[in-house]
């Protein structure tokens, strides 16, 4: 909401809010210091294997990718030929441009977003073209 208030207010536009682009829910380690977590086994394999590690309590990458990339494209749908501004976090925007890219979710690490970055992706009906990523 932070990031995406001063694009409201400047064009005028009315933030709309949708679960499906929340940031991933790391469950018991929401608010855990990283350093307490990178003591643990469970973290450092969840880092490495994403896909099939799950956060205790929490979700998989790939459930994150798939309800950020199915609302992307129901988005696009309503809004063909449209440019539309969506704001997220960085493992959900990561998610959703491994997904685009064709990459596998465990790549999740080897990619950076920097707050308040913009990534572009086109969404039509020949397939998913990424145009940038992660500009500041």
């Amino acid at each position: 909401m932070e990031t995406a208030t001063p694009f409201s207010e400047r064009s005028g536009l009315p933030i709309l809010t949708d679960i499906a682009f929340a940031e991933f829910d790391y469950g018991r380690w929401s608010g855990k210091p990283i350093g307490e977590l990178e003591q643990t086994e469970e973290w450092r394999r969840f880092v490495r294997l994403r896909s099939c590690s799950p956060a205790p309590g929490g979700e998989l990458i790939t459930e994150v990718q798939t309800r950020i990339v199915t609302a992307l494209w129901q988005l696009a749908g309503t809004h063909p030929d449209q440019i539309v501004a969506v704001f997220s976090h960085a493992d959900a925007i990561k998610a959703a441009l491994l997904h685009f890219l064709g990459a596998p979710a465990d790549n999740i690490v080897r990619m950076d977003i920097q707050p308040a970055s913009i990534s572009v992706v086109r969404l039509s009906e020949v397939g998913p073209m990424v145009l940038s990523v992660n500009l500041t």
